[in-house]
């Protein structure tokens, strides 16, 4: 028994559940001499063939699924639900196509070289693709609802874990929508030098990204019709910039001396620079060429928050018509994609322009583009506008299904009436992206999305694997490509860029993760919250239970005969107690368990403590 180190006579309460009035039933299935299945009553057992009783399996299967989508369809009346190219391909490649690729992404590939520039790309794309891997064995596990990696993580490891990354993804986000807005106000300046309001570029900054800022949240506030509308039309402006960038290069090659106007029009270069792809510009960007206080691991450190986002679609999972089917594929196919540009561009722009250009014109892809500038600046405008609206669509949802659950009791005022949009933590998450936005510098805030969105990954992954591994029965996960060694992998690489690039924010990122843990696990269990009732059995599911039933589990079956000899001796007791007759209570006999517990105490063995009552046997019951 449980705490037997501490256990009196009152401790001790046996409810069978089953009294003479309600006698316990079991019934058994057995196998005759010849073989031939046999029910309690000794008789052959009428049932159908194998391949029909598989049918019928089938036949239930696809019932629940289908009964499981109507749910999904009836909890959200009324509600413009979206497929996989439009609710997680789309904005999954959006959320990656930012600013990161059109203006830092040729200085970091000036100062890494081509071959180190490839190596961090392939870090962080790796990193999604891992991670997406692990998403979409979630996705695959069962239902699927609002809430986005909240609700699929909390499904599986219990409203702590689920807690934790929902919140960290939440203020990843918020950070995000800042980031988006920074770059968005520096391509805007580069393009209309008159827009400025001083001689303070930080203040200009400030000033135009928060009009920016503004404007996004009106759209979000509208809801995801108006989102998923414009969504289309600022992705097809990204890869008409993307488009226009490659020509370029290969304009360049053929004609070298191809010097247009506006080539030569920044006032940070001195030549042209654009040489074309040739072998000679192409050796000598290889290698890499730090400068200042540049190193490998600050250019991971600013590159990472453009491939931190393949979680876009699963963020949206309230508004996807069939999540579990979406998610998979769209997720991997918007990350394979957007990896393909990213590797595509370091090695094209890095091989057609010289390495000073690279570094000192941080907008020189608006120099590279062909036919003219404006498509590009379009480009890095619209890729800014469409993250940070699919951000700040997404991490309202994340933080309003945290609210509804009540884990964090001060999110109570920001649940969303029912069917309704979330509007309440709109405004909050614009007003937090507000105050990021006054830092006034981009390089400012992508190492804090760097580390959160790490801290997020490194927990899904370290989840999956955990699950995975244990076979653990609730983790059943139909996606046919997951497998835990690629969760393993995944929570092994982004542990470890995390203390590669800063050790210290790492133990930090670490300790604001298991603060939150411990809060949520604290305030679930003051306010007594009855998860169990209001989501299901799984509510409130320790994550480690599993764990520790397995490795008891393997430890009996590992126990043999020679085991129990003298010298390893441990006391192992069988009381059969009595009880009551009337409500199966257990009845205080002379300090028997008192005994028993002094024997548990120092002898750490096992005690069962069992009675029976006596009563008619009723096969009706």
């Amino acid at each position: 028994m449980d705490n037997m180190d501490t256990m009196n006579e009152n401790d001790v309460r046996l409810n069978m559940n089953a009294g003479p009035q309600e006698p316990f039933h079991v019934r058994f299935s057995g196998m005759l001499s010849g073989g031939q299945p046999t029910d309690a009553d000794g008789g052959e057992t009428e049932r159908s063939s194998a391949d029909q009783e598989l049918q019928e399996i089938a036949m239930r299967r696809a019932t629940a699924h289908t009964m499981f989508k109507a749910a999904a369809i009836e909890e959200r009346p009324g509600q413009t639900l979206l497929g996989t190219s439009m609710g997680v391909f789309l904005p999954t490649a959006q959320n990656i196509l930012g600013i990161i690729l059109f203006i830092r992404l040729p200085w970091i590939t000036g100062q890494a070289g081509m071959l180190q520039a490839a190596v961090i790309v392939s870090m962080g794309c790796i990193s999604s693709v891992l991670t997406s891997l692990s998403m979409s064995g979630i996705a695959t596990s069962g239902r699927v609802s609002s809430g986005g990696c909240y609700q699929i993580i909390k499904k599986s490891l219990g409203p702590e874990f689920g807690g934790v990354v929902g919140l960290l993804l939440f203020m990843s986000n918020t950070f995000g929508v800042a980031m988006y807005m920074l770059g968005f106000v520096e391509a805007l300046q580069d393009a209309f030098p008159a827009l400025s309001f001083g001689d303070n570029q930080s203040n200009d900054n400030r000033i135009l990204g928060a009009i920016t800022l503004g404007v996004l949240a009106v759209i979000v506030y509208l809801g995801m019709t108006y989102i998923s509308k414009v969504a289309f039309f600022f992705f097809f402006g990204v890869l008409l910039a993307i488009f226009s960038i490659f020509l370029g290069t290969f304009v360049h090659t053929a004609d070298p001396d191809f010097n247009p106007e506006w080539s030569l029009s920044n006032p940070n270069v001195t030549d042209n620079g654009l040489v074309g792809l040739t072998w000679e510009n192409f050796s000598e960007n290889m290698k890499p060429d730090y400068s200042d206080d540049n190193s490998f691991s600050t250019l991971l450190a600013l590159f990472f928050p453009a491939v931190t986002d393949p979680l876009a679609g699963s963020n949206l999972s309230g508004d996807l018509k069939d999540a579990a089917k979406s998610i998979p594929p769209g997720t991997l196919a918007a990350v394979a994609f957007t990896s393909f540009i990213f590797l595509a561009q370091v090695f094209l722009v890095g091989g057609a322009a010289r390495r000073h250009v690279l570094i000192s014109d941080k907008l020189l892809v608006t120099r590279m583009a062909w036919p003219i500038p404006h498509i590009i600046y379009a480009g890095i405008m619209l890729s800014t506008l469409g993250a940070g609206l699919q951000s700040m669509a997404g991490a309202p949802r994340l933080l309003a299904a945290i609210a509804k659950d009540d884990v964090v009791p001060i999110l109570r005022p920001l649940v969303p009436p029912p069917g309704e949009e979330p509007r309440r933590v709109v405004i909050l998450c614009a007003t937090l992206s507000g105050c990021v936005l006054m830092l006034g510098q981009l390089d400012s805030v992508a190492p804090f999305i760097t580390m959160w969105f790490l801290t997020c990954y490194a927990i899904i992954n370290g989840a999956c694997f955990l699950l995975a591994f244990d076979k653990s029965p609730g983790f059943r996960p139909t996606w046919k490509y997951f497998h835990w060694s690629s969760s393993l992998a995944g929570f092994i690489l982004c542990t470890g860029m995390m203390f590669f690039i800063d050790w210290i924010y790492a133990m930090l990122a670490f300790f604001l993760a298991i603060a939150l843990y411990k809060y949520i696990q604290w305030q679930v269990a003051k306010k007594d919250i009855d998860l169990v009732q209001a989501h299901g059995d799984d509510a409130r599911a320790d994550w480690s239970s599993g764990i520790r039933f397995a490795q008891a589990r393997k430890s009996l079956l590992a126990l043999q005969e020679h085991d129990f000899q003298f010298k390893y001796w441990r006391p192992f007791v069988l009381f059969l107690c009595t009880l009551s007759e009337e409500d199966g209570e257990y009845i205080p006999q002379k300090g028997m368990i008192n005994l028993i517990s002094q024997l548990m105490k120092r002898g750490k063995g096992i005690a069962f403590v069992a009675g029976t009552i006596p009563g008619k046997f009723n096969t009706d019951n």
